[in-house]
């Protein structure tokens, strides 16, 4: 059954309008009336709909039901993540929705070199936050992985150094030396955690003095060394074996 992304609650029974971009979707899929998609909102709601009318300019649908949602992992896993290039960013951002990531925040780092420059700040989030919402479409989620404004690594680890740790939450930053926790050794309370990724050019040995200051602890994957789209995908599919829904 198509999914569509529609942020409002629905209520069965009632008709509504569908946007623009849906109604493209859905001449794209040469949907035709009568036939079923599914619409969510988001925030962890979803609906199984009718469609009742489709043409050139416009298309409605008919709310039949509410559907159980089970797509959230009980592991919360906020990525802190060096902005890379290009496509590898907006390949983090699909795949890390696609394996259940809960919140990624783009960071602005010493060896980071892509710079946005204010003016294309809101084209840029604009652009990212349709990759999350193409990328729930498809794998399930009814709640989108929240997308956090791009900020300086600074500015970030000043915000979370405020917040209190307790046994539900870790922050973790990835690093293949010196590691100061394993899988094997991850608290069996853990629910939440914050994992921080360098970019292409990893952190600065200053950066990641900052991020020990803030409370973030060395997380190992292994002896390799890994690229930064890799890492945060190899990290999420390993912390969700180990404490996630895998």
């Amino acid at each position: 059954m198509p999914r569509f992304y529609l942020p409002q609650f629905l209520i069965p029974g009632q008709t509504y309008d569908l946007p623009p971009d849906i109604l493209q979707h859905i001449k794209v899929l040469r949907l035709h009336p009568n036939e079923s998609i599914a619409l969510f909102d988001g925030e962890g709601n979803e609906w199984h709909a009718s469609l009742i009318q489709q043409d050139k300019r416009s298309a409605s649908v008919k709310i039949l039901e509410s559907l159980p949602t089970h797509t959230e992992s009980p592991l919360k896993i906020h990525i802190a993540q060096g902005i890379a290039r290009g496509e590898k960013m907006d390949f983090i951002l699909q795949k890390a929705t696609e394996l259940g990531a809960t919140a990624l925040t783009p960071l602005t780092t010493q060896f980071c070199t892509v710079k946005i420059h204010s003016d294309r700040k809101a084209h840029k989030q604009d652009h990212w936050q349709k990759i999350i919402i193409s990328a729930s479409e498809q794998c399930g989620r009814a709640t989108l992985m929240s997308l956090q404004a791009p900020q300086s690594l600074s500015d970030f680890l000043n915000l979370v150094g405020q917040r209190s740790d307790s046994p539900s939450l870790l922050k973790l930053i990835l690093h293949p030396k010196d590691p100061e926790i394993t899988l094997k050794t991850l608290p069996a309370s853990l629910t939440h955690l914050i994992l921080l990724i360098g970019p292409e050019g990893g952190l600065s040995p200053h950066e990641l003095t900052l991020a020990e200051h803030a409370g973030f602890l060395r997380l190992s994957l292994g002896p390799r060394v890994l690229r930064t789209e890799t890492a945060a995908l190899a990290a999420i599919s390993a912390l969700q074996g180990v404490r996630g829904d895998f």
